[in-house]
């Protein structure tokens, strides 16, 4: 497996150099050495990547743990093996949680060691590299297929509510009681559906790590006030009281105000979705000198706080038996703690316990949103 493979041994060991350089090319091998860390990450610079490194944890000029990671920060595709003496196990793990692909003691290798088990390790170590490699791939195809559908979707969705629309501005005549109570049924799904979509679009982003906000003067209240009054809908059919405070005053800031909107849709939204029939779901928006607060209280379901941590994550579900029954895709929550902080903001949720309802909490500074061409690591909204 090693014949023709490309591989840089950088070691200040003369010695060790010679033998591995040897003992590889007699495996086919084409060896490129170096006897310090600024050498290495040199040759890396200049002829890399290469099938496999091999670092030595303790160089003249800089520590192995250092080169490792600075070699990582541009190159994921060659696989990387510390050489460690039998005292320096311990850094070789925390190398290896790095990102290298393992490590070898030194006394593995000497000229009356077992060379074949050598051998393997770091043939090993090749296949752990093509392994992380590959699926690294095969998930940016998944994302990129991912972001490529949901977006030809939205073009079919746009035109429903643009339909909609004209059907109830009377462009094609009036409408009888059930034909509106019609139009307000295709509405909500197609709102739905679009939720859905930009909710995907925006996974798509932040996974390619491509997640960006279009600043702009936004008036937050305006975009409260049309959130609000699209939830009322979602909350009359499971007969929820859905209330709303606003407190301050002069709510323009510049913010993405697309991504603001969703972040209010998918909380005021989540908190009905996890609250049972005859709940109450409150929501308040606030104004200081110094930020914006967004509040979402329900009497759904909750959750136990030790678990808080987990909420924000992709694909999470609040915990308990009951909120399991809920449908739904279980991005809400992460793509609001995105939106928050590439705001500068924050989000945080808070419950009493199972059963015991549910708060979250967002803070926006009313200056200090990121720069619209810098990327948070994930554009386009419902109307």
């Amino acid at each position: 497996m090693l014949a023709d493979k490309r591989i840089l041994a950088v070691d200040d060991s003369p010695t060790l150099r010679i033998f591995i350089s040897s003992l590889l090319s007699m495996q086919g091998a084409i060896v490129t050495v170096a006897e310090t860390g600024a050498a290495g990450l040199a040759l890396h610079q200049e002829k890399g990547p290469f099938d496999l490194i091999l670092l030595d944890l303790l160089l003249p000029d800089m520590h192995g743990l250092e080169l490792l990671q600075r070699i990582r920060d541009h190159d994921s595709r060659s696989s990387i093996v510390m050489l460690t003496s039998s005292g320096d196990v311990k850094t070789a793990i925390a190398a290896v949680q790095s990102g290298a692909d393992g490590y070898i003691q030194k006394d593995e290798i000497s000229s009356t060691g077992n060379h074949e088990e050598f051998i393997h390790k770091l043939e090993q170590a090749m296949q752990r590299r093509q392994g992380i490699v590959a699926q690294a791939e095969l998930e940016q195809v998944k994302s990129d297929f991912y972001a490529m559908v949901t977006h030809d979707m939205r073009s079919p969705t746009g035109a429903i509510n643009l339909a909609l629309e004209m059907l109830e501005d009377r462009t094609s005549g009036p409408l009888n009681e059930f034909q509106q109570e019609l139009v307000e049924t295709i509405r909500e799904g197609a709102n739905r559906l679009l939720h859905l979509i930009n909710n995907y679009l925006d996974l798509a982003q932040v996974e390619r790590g491509s997640f960006e906000l279009a600043l702009d003067s936004v008036d937050v209240r305006a975009i409260f006030e049309s959130c609000v009054r699209m939830a009322h809908m979602q909350a009359q059919v499971k007969d929820i009281t859905l209330n709303h405070v606003i407190e301050g005053h002069d709510f323009v800031i510049t913010a993405d105000g697309e991504r603001l909107r969703r972040l209010f849709d998918n909380l005021i939204g989540n908190a009905i979705k996890y609250t049972p029939r005859h709940g109450r779901v409150d929501v308040r928006l606030a104004r200081n000198d110094k930020e914006i607060t967004f509040q979402v209280t329900d009497t759904g379901y909750g959750f136990a706080q030790e678990t808080a941590g987990q909420l924000f994550n992709k694909y999470s579900r609040l915990p308990g038996q009951a909120s399991h029954k809920v449908a739904g895709t279980g991005l809400g929550l992460a793509i609001a703690h995105e939106i928050a902080t590439a705001h500068g903001g924050s989000i945080t949720g808070s419950s009493d316990g199972p059963n015991q309802g549910a708060t979250f909490l967002v803070r926006i500074p009313v200056s200090g949103s990121q720069n619209p061409s810098q990327p948070t690591g994930r554009k386009e909204e419902a109307p």
